[in-house]
């Protein structure tokens, strides 16, 4: 492994070599986790686009237990068309 002296131009990052404000990034990263907690685990596709019907999908949320996930049915549309009846 090379050795660099201590005069070297090599320098390490810093937050103030970030070229914008990170701070909403990051709040609107953490509103997410809290509200969602941890997604990291579903499968790409299922986060993005969600699931399509009859779709399944297993996730494990502890080691040795995995929940298996399946869209069995979505509702019409409401009368005003912005959301969905549950």
């Amino acid at each position: 492994m090379p050795s660099f002296p201590r005069s070297s131009s090599i320098r390490r990052a810093t937050t103030t070599s970030i070229p914008f404000d990170v701070s909403p990034v990051f709040a609107a990263f953490d509103k997410h986790r809290q509200t969602y907690s941890d997604v990291s685990v579903l499968p790409t596709p299922a986060k993005f686009y969600g699931l399509r019907l009859r779709e399944e999908i297993s996730v494990e949320i502890e080691p040795g237990k995995t929940l298996i996930i399946r869209l069995i049915n979505v509702s019409e549309r409401t009368r005003m068309g912005a959301g969905r009846d549950l």
